[in-house]
């Protein structure tokens, strides 16, 4: 499957998504954990519609991970493109572990009720420790390996696919895991931050900000 194809079958997942999230009542996947003036509150649990997009589209990021790399092309000078694919990749990322990583509490409340529900919404119970500290290192672990993984093996993610572009190395080393991963999270400050990148240490000759200066990687078009 060509980078073409695999950007059109995002594309209509996300689509499905939206419109899916505009006519059908929302659903309650993962984990959450609210405070108010009436106490504790806790819901969470999955849905088997979101578990099925989930796996569509970690199949498809498997593919687009493991597939033979894409012809590049000219450096991209702009940094807009790169944070709008930031957001898409978070919105894919987050539909993929969020369904998957609810079926836990779900089957935890399950075992506790004898009651089975595929969501669930109550007070602060004592289970609720554990859970909520694991969806919260399972998300963020995820988040990370999402964004990390295609910079190993030198692939585009999801999102960049969708934008048309991809990271690379400067180069002729790939990034090693933990460079990616200390890429990844320094992008995640880039990110907060994005109103300076345009004016910091910019080489639109070569794709490159401050971020890619400090880890040697540039942004190249997809073709």
């Amino acid at each position: 499957m060509n980078t073409k194809q695999l950007r059109w079958i995002f594309l209509s997942l996300i689509a499905t998504v939206l419109v899916g999230a505009c006519v059908i009542p929302p659903v309650s996947v993962g984990f959450t954990y609210t405070i108010d003036d009436k106490g504790h509150h806790v819901s969470g649990g999955t849905n088997p519609v979101m578990i099925c997009f989930a796996l569509a589209f970690l199949i498809l990021y498997i593919n687009t991970t493991l597939s033979d790399s894409p012809a590049t092309g000219a450096p991209l000078p702009g940094v807009f493109r790169r944070f709008v694919a930031f957001y898409v990749d978070f919105i894919f990322a987050i539909l993929t572990i969020a369904p998957i990583i609810g079926i836990v509490p779900m089957l935890i409340e399950w075992r506790t009720t004898r009651e089975f529900a595929w969501t669930f919404a109550r007070d602060r119970a004592a289970s609720d420790a554990l859970v909520a500290p694991f969806t919260i290192v399972v998300t963020f672990a995820g988040l990370a390996l999402w964004y990390a993984l295609p910079l190993v093996f030198g692939r585009p993610t999801p999102g960049t696919l969708v934008l048309g572009y991809q990271i690379v190395s400067a180069d002729t080393h790939p990034l090693t895991w933990p460079k990616a991963i200390k890429r990844v999270l320094l992008g995640f400050v880039a990110t907060g931050a994005w109103f300076l990148a345009p004016f910091i240490n910019r080489d639109k000759t070569n794709g490159q900000f401050w971020l890619d200066k400090v880890f040697k990687t540039r942004a190249v078009k997809l073709t």
